[in-house]
């Protein structure tokens, strides 16, 4: 995917409109279309800012798109909501409970 596909793919992502997206951004929604489309030149500068919405650094952003198809999974980042709100002890016995499970895939 290039560049362009993969900021585009990050607002949607985030659920944002390109409306919302510029104001994040502070830069005009036409500049947001144009970039998403392709038809200006991206500055590393807007790179960063989806970067900074989505919670993902620019490193991040340029690991492939595999990276960012792991990243941005739905039922991954539930997960990992969830599992932020557990106690240490109850990420231990989750912890165990999966290894249980992926071992019995076998």
């Amino acid at each position: 995917m290039d560049i362009a596909g993969k900021l585009k793919k990050i607002r949607n992502t985030l659920g944002l409109s390109t409306i919302e997206m510029a104001k994040i951004l502070k830069v005009d929604q036409s500049t947001i279309s144009r970039t998403e489309n392709d038809n200006s030149t991206i500055k590393i500068d807007r790179i960063e800012g989806y970067c900074k919405a989505a919670g993902i650094t620019i490193e991040e952003f340029f690991c492939g798109d595999n990276y960012l198809d792991t990243k941005f999974r739905p039922e991954i980042n539930n997960l990992i909501n969830e599992v932020s709100n557990l106690s240490q002890d109850e990420i231990i016995a989750l912890t165990e409970f999966i290894k249980l499970i992926t071992n019995n895939r076998d």
